[in-house]
């Protein structure tokens, strides 16, 4: 039974380089009839732990830039599209994070279309809907790295008009699935993600980084309110995860100097996810933006922790994953962020300031107060997103954090890339935030195309 397993696996691996939505894997070449079958598939680390399909969104921030000698020098096309924000990214070609992330519904929907046909004992039940709400959270977790990208900025009043995502929730490969609306596609992960977490009852525990928990489930559900703008879930479901698990790693006692400072199974991650490597995000080609630089205090370990010189240049080394590949999965200083976040939005600065200031503690010399480098309460919400972009940099964050902020007065920001002389200019909330549908998709699926200039 265990080489169907692999054999899916192996096929949805290399299946992130072909067509998903248009794929075509036969589904009854996989055939797994026992729980631990199913966990085994969802286990699979090299398909659901690593290689994430979030390369587009970290290509287009303003966290770094590459000279134009090695933009030139590219030859992958949708890299270098990607990095000047153009029109048509792909000219033709697939996208990797697009089928990569069906290829990770994929594997959810097997599991989750099993199940349903799966009959159990009552011994059984509690492993049952262990592994259900695992397959639960792959999808949703999928989901979300796919509507982040392929989709608008979530806000209540538009969300109800602008295309979401095709929600594929079997896995039969010749159903057809609509895109929806943008409020479908939010409302349907944040009930499995509910679901989910109920699945998981009161077990805090992490069997292991590489496999979804109930932490996990609400640590993506303060993640995901906060997109929407939901500030009062976002730090409820962020305190129950520091309700249960709140370690976070003092880099007064990290070796910080170390090339690669961070292992990926350390104490502040909660799941585990690393980004496919792309070219131009290398640590010999990619330059860390001068301005994010300078934002970082002299007592601040982070500049220290995250990066290093590259010659005259200074490029990235602070990867959650423990190499080179950027973390993009979640951990608890982004739930301290969420949470300081959420309270200074509703005005509650007094919660606000706790948060942020722990979180400060672990980031700081230990000679410094951080208290004495807060502002007063109408700078302290603008601090605390400062604080997040220079804990979350590479994180998988920024492009999300500017699109929400766009949309705010006093927080948009325009994007340049400057190639040889050529100015290249990202507008906040231009249309071009919002990547394409690769062309196969569109052509095989029949979906509505995100308009782009």
């Amino acid at each position: 039974m265990k080489r169907f397993v692999w054999m899916l696996c192996f096929l949805l691996l290399n299946g992130c380089t072909k067509d998903f939505l248009g794929l075509k894997k036969d589904r009854a070449m996989v055939v797994p009839t026992q729980l631990k079958d199913f966990l085994a598939m969802l286990d699979y680390e090299t398909l659901m732990n690593s290689g994430a399909g979030y390369t587009l969104s970290e290509m287009s921030t303003d966290d770094y830039f590459i000279d134009a000698g090695r933009w030139t020098a590219l030859s992958n096309l949708t890299y270098k599209n990607a990095y000047v924000w153009s029109g048509d990214i792909f000219q033709g070609d697939q996208s990797y994070d697009w089928n990569c992330g069906y290829s990770r519904v994929l594997v959810a929907n097997v599991v989750l279309d099993g199940l349903e046909d799966l009959q159990v004992s009552g011994t059984e039940r509690n492993e049952y809907d262990y592994v259900k709400a695992c397959a639960l959270f792959h999808r949703s977790y999928a989901f979300y790295l796919l509507v982040t990208q392929f989709c608008g900025q979530y806000e209540n009043d538009t969300a109800g008009e602008l295309p979401g995502i095709p929600l594929k929730l079997s896995a039969l490969v010749d159903e057809t699935v609509a895109r929806g609306r943008l409020s479908d596609s939010y409302t349907k992960i944040t009930e499995d993600l509910l679901a989910a977490d109920s699945m998981f009852g009161d077990d805090t525990g992490i069997v292991a980084k590489t496999r979804p928990s109930k932490l996990s489930v609400c640590a993506l559900l303060s993640r995901i309110y906060l997109l929407m703008g939901d500030y009062g879930r976002s730090v409820e479901y962020g305190e129950t995860v520091l309700d249960a698990y709140d370690k976070l790693m003092d880099y007064n006692s990290v070796g910080i100097s170390d090339n690669f400072p961070f292992n990926k199974y350390n104490d502040e991650v909660l799941f585990l996810d690393v980004m496919a490597s792309t070219t131009p995000l290398t640590q010999t080609r990619l330059q860390i933006d001068t301005l994010l630089l300078s934002a970082y205090h002299s007592d601040d370990l982070r500049k220290t922790a995250f990066f290093r010189k590259n010659g005259t240049n200074t490029t990235f080394k602070g990867s959650y994953g423990g190499t080179s590949a950027f973390f993009i999965g979640l951990s608890v200083p982004e739930i301290y962020l969420n949470i300081a976040e959420g309270y200074a939005r509703m005005g509650k600065m007094d919660q606000a300031r706790l948060y942020i200031l722990r979180l400060m503690e672990a980031r700081y010399l230990g000679s410094t107060d951080p208290v004495s480098l807060l502002p007063a309460d109408d700078g302290l919400l603008d601090f605390i997103l400062g604080e997040r972009r220079k804990e979350m940099v590479f994180r998988g964050m920024r492009w999300n954090d500017l699109k929400r902020l766009n949309k705010e007065d006093g927080r948009r920001k325009t994007l340049y890339r400057n190639i040889g002389g050529e100015l290249y200019v990202l507008e906040p909330n231009s249309p071009n935030y919002v990547f394409p549908i690769p062309d196969n998709a569109v052509v095989l699926g029949g979906y509505e195309q995100n308009v782009r200039y």
